[in-house]
């Protein structure tokens, strides 16, 4: 049940339009909320959907990577 998860910077200094960015924090938090998904495709996504959401119209100025592996 565990799950790996690495980025590059690109996730945590995403930045929204009032410049705040998504922090190691979120990703963490997002982390320990889509873990139970159980699927690393179905966890990754749900991630990715959260830094863009986050993001708004902000331009995105890096690039991202995340890779999310499920141990069973």
């Amino acid at each position: 049940g565990d799950v790996v998860v690495l980025y590059t910077d690109g996730i945590i200094d995403a930045r929204n339009s009032k410049s705040e960015m998504f922090s190691f924090e979120r990703l963490l938090s997002a982390v320990e909320r889509y873990a139970a998904l159980g699927e690393s495709e179905k966890i990754q996504k749900s991630i990715i959907n959260d830094v863009k959401s986050f993001m708004g119209d902000a331009e995105q100025y890096d690039d991202m990577t995340l890779v999310v592996l499920t141990v069973s």
